[in-house]
């Protein structure tokens, strides 16, 4: 919960990462060393942001701070320099001026800006650990081959992706450079740029940072240069931390597009059905507990025809009872109606509630027309029948539906739908990756439920008190809370979240932290958006955000464009 508190508090508001905020200059490094500076300090700098402690390995001489390391055993060197205190939202430019570098070491030296949330405890201030997890973004300057080096970005703690794996340059003897580490606070992404000098800034990567972390400090890192060559190393002549971006950044380096995690997403106008923007949109992906929506619809749509069936009471089965994953926690025998079985499966989002439903509504509906793929059991067989025709209809020819909670997310061992059909196991054990959806279709189911009033309700409620009725004929109160913390955050009204993790990092079939979502924007006009594939769940609720401010952006772009029909073009 207190992890959820932070992040939330830079959901209500939404900046192009400070592109256009008043100049200001928070710590610049000039290495013009007093005398009697000893090798290995670093000097104040001239806004009186001091890194505190030696730095082995460096001495200031000529104006530059020179960054060389004899001892072949040595371990990587860290010094901090303390940031002022800064509105949480600021975004923040931290600029590297190299006079020259080269590298004659072991492959992996390297020289590193960066901004960090903590100073760690010296014990373990060198430690592998401290280097992955303690930085919040950082851009790094390394060896990487035979007359080569990479400029790359890299943040730690739980998201360290990167657009781009960096970019590769020549180690010339002498290559005067500026590197740039973009943060912002906002979209919790950073991105890299270099140029050289007299040239044009370029685009690096872009990344994404911790969301529960703020940046606090500026760490600079040396590791791993191990020659004694004079000239090996790299030479500095200044570092600086400023608010807005360097003067010289031309328009279009940054896309207009936040950087955004999840490997497969889009975003759609609700009024038209048109796809705005994605990536992976017609690719097969695992929906996990997103696949109750059509769970939910399918009862919405029978309840449409008799709404008495909303206060029919249903009783909880041991099948239900032992449905693995989240759950409501409700016993075999306990009792409750079928509208607040509803709202416990959309949102807590209680498997054992999708598997409750099934069984309780499948002798009403048809069975399969076709067999449908083990392990489906019988009971359950014709609700889940009626998935995959409710999906059918709305156009949905890529979707399958397994069942009632999540999409049967996980692998499915073929020898077991093999023994279904034969008391014989085979001889050998095939897995088979299943995935249910795209984001495309999830979109199109999207559009179909909002429609629905009941649903959209159900989905839209932040809380909800159910009663349960015991065995013994007591009753007593379940509080449920809505699971999706974009609800009632600029204009979203639904629709569901889910989480699936694979057992080993070799298993990219998961769907990680997803969501789809809906959005009414500030115009009325409505969007619907899927994401899929992010590494922790507080990434998917930024992502959502981001795309669907975006979404936003873009579409009154296109209103303001000329029309290319009129201009002929």
């Amino acid at each position: 919960m207190k992890i959820t508190c932070l992040f939330l508090a830079v959901l209500l508001s939404y900046g192009c990462g400070g592109l256009n905020a008043a100049p200001e200059t928070v710590a610049e490094w000039q290495f013009h060393a007093p005398d009697g500076t000893a090798p290995g300090s670093i000097p104040d700098s001239v806004h009186q942001a001091k890194f505190e402690g030696d730095l082995p390995g460096v001495a200031v001489a000529e104006g530059v701070l020179r960054v060389r390391r004899a001892d072949p055993n040595s371990t990587p060197g860290i010094s901090f320099a303390a940031l002022p205190s800064l509105p949480k939202d600021q975004p923040l430019w931290l600029v590297a001026e190299i006079a020259q570098w080269r590298f004659e070491g072991k492959l992996g030296e390297f020289v590193s800006f960066g901004l960090v949330d903590q100073v760690p405890d010296p014990e373990i201030a060198l430690s592998s650990s401290e280097t992955n997890e303690s930085v919040l973004a950082e851009v790094r300057l390394s060896h990487t081959g035979p007359d080569q080096a990479a400029i790359a970005g890299r943040a730690g703690g739980l998201s360290s992706t990167l657009v781009k794996p960096g970019v590769h340059v020549p180690a010339e003897e002498k290559q005067p450079a500026f590197l740039a580490l973009f943060y912002d606070p906002v979209t919790h992404t950073y991105a890299v740029l270099t140029k050289p000098e007299g040239g044009s800034w370029r685009l690096v990567g872009r990344g994404a940072t911790d969301p529960r972390r703020r940046p606090q400090f500026v760490r600079l890192a040396t590791g791993g240069v191990t020659s004694d060559t004079a000239a090996e190393g790299v030479d500095i002549r200044r570092i600086s931390v400023a608010t807005t971006p360097p003067a010289d950044l031309q328009p279009g380096v940054l896309p207009d597009l936040p950087f955004i995690t999840a490997p497969f997403w889009a975003v759609s106008d609700a009024k038209t059905g048109e796809i705005i923007g994605g990536a992976g949109i017609d690719s097969p992906v695992r929906m996990a507990s997103i696949n109750k929506t059509m769970t939910c619809y399918v009862v919405c749509q029978l309840a449409a025809k008799d709404p008495k069936i909303l206060d029919e009471i249903m009783t909880c089965t041991a099948d239900s009872q032992k449905t693995p994953g989240s759950s409501s926690q409700l016993l075999e025998g306990d009792r409750l109606t079928v509208r607040d079985a509803l709202y416990a499966l959309m949102l807590p989002s209680a498997n054992d509630m999708g598997v409750l439903l099934a069984g309780y509504f499948s002798p009403r509906l048809a069975p399969p027309e076709t067999p449908l793929p083990p392990p489906i059991p019988a009971v359950r067989a014709p609700f889940i029948a009626e998935m995959n025709r409710q999906a059918k209809a709305l156009g949905m020819k890529s979707s399958i539906f397994r069942h009632p909670s999540a999409d049967g997310g996980f692998p499915v061992w073929i020898e077991d739908y093999k023994r279904e059909a034969s008391s014989t196991p085979p001889a050998t054990k095939e897995t088979r990756v299943d995935h249910s959806t795209t984001p495309r279709e999830l979109l199109m189911l999207a559009q179909a439920v909002m429609q629905d009033p009941l649903f959209r309700k159900i989905v839209g409620t932040h809380d909800y008190t159910a009663t349960i009725h015991k065995p013994d004929g007591s009753t007593r109160p379940m509080k449920l809370e809505n699971g999706n913390r974009l609800l009632g955050h600029m204009g979203v009204d639904g629709i569901k979240t889910g989480t699936e993790r694979s057992s080993t990092a070799s298993e990219n079939w998961a769907a990680g932290a997803c969501i789809l979502c809906s959005r009414v924007a500030g115009d009325g006009r409505v969007y619907y958006a899927a994401a899929f594939g992010c590494a922790v769940e507080a990434r998917r609720y930024i992502d959502a955000r981001n795309i669907l401010e975006w979404a936003a952006r873009e579409k009154a772009r296109q209103a303001s464009a000329p029309s290319a029909a009129v201009s002929g073009q």
